[in-house]
Formats: structure tokens, sequence, C-alpha cells
């Protein structure tokens, strides 16, 4: 249900950057610092690419959201 809510909003408005960034931090439990190193380390699912440097376009942040969606529920594939 919560991805569904995600994707709606994302579709809807495009999330900012913002949204993304508080949604990460739910994911990741309210954990800032894991959190923040994870915006910062290179990612494969992404490319190899830090999800921070894709925040600043919207298919990046959609790449990014999607990434944080797989984490959310498990599906790292």
């Amino acid at each position: 249900m919560v991805l569904k809510i995600i994707i709606y909003q994302f579709i809807s408005h495009k999330m900012t950057t913002q949204e993304i960034l508080d949604y990460g931090l739910t994911v990741f439990n309210n954990e800032k610092l894991k959190f923040e190193s994870w915006l910062d380390e290179s990612n494969i699912s992404l490319n190899n690419k830090k999800p921070k440097s894709l925040l600043f376009s919207s298919k990046g942040c959609k790449e990014v959201l999607d990434c944080l969606n797989r984490i959310e529920y498990g599906n790292f594939s």
C-alpha cells in the first residue's frame, strides 16, 4: 500500500528532492548516518553512481526512489 502511495505521489506531482530524502530516511529507520552513508556511496543498482548525484534530475530522482522502494521491500534483484 505504501509503495502505491509513493508511486502515485511521484507520478502525480513529481516528488521533490526533500520528499525523496524524507522517504529514504524512513526506509533507513531514521538512522541518519546510515542513510547519509548510503547516499554518498556508489550503488551497483544505480550504475555505480552515488544516489545523491542523481537527485538533480527528475529521471535520477525516480531511479533513487525505485532503489529505495527495493530496499524497503527487500527486492535487491
